[in-house]
């Protein structure tokens, strides 16, 4: 949720300067960064409970590089308009663990879209 919130409050924000727009955007970072991406973890977190803890179950398991991608990019827009070094650092992190695991670093000629956080595809059904 932090991620649609953030990557949408700036589209919203290139047509009016409400400070709204710079709570959530806020928000959605201390979210990210602080829930998502915690000090330990080697990436982005898909799913994460209200706190940032790691929850147990598939949902907690399973991530989806594609979206930890997608954040790095809104994280590296808001990095470049507030000229804030520690967001570049922590995008390029998610960036870089991400296409790891998505096998773009790899031999593999697809790019996986969900799996388990110990870099296995997660079994999806096709039916």
């Amino acid at each position: 949720m932090p991620m649609i919130l953030l990557a949408t409050t700036q589209q919203i924000r290139k047509h009016g300067d409400d400070p709204l727009y710079q709570e959530v955007i806020d928000g959605a970072l201390h979210e990210v960064r602080d829930h998502f991406l915690p000090p330990g973890r080697e990436g982005a977190a898909g799913d994460v409970g209200p706190n940032g803890e790691r929850l147990d179950g598939p949902e907690g398991r399973c991530i989806n590089p594609g979206h930890a991608i997608e954040t790095s990019w809104f994280i590296l827009e808001e990095a470049r308009r507030r000229n804030r070094p520690e967001l570049v650092e922590d995008a390029l992190h998610i960036l870089d663990w991400s296409l790891e695991r998505a096998g773009t670093r790899s031999t593999e000629a697809s790019f996986t879209s969900w799996m388990s956080r110990a870099s296995r595809r997660c079994s999806t059904s096709t039916t």
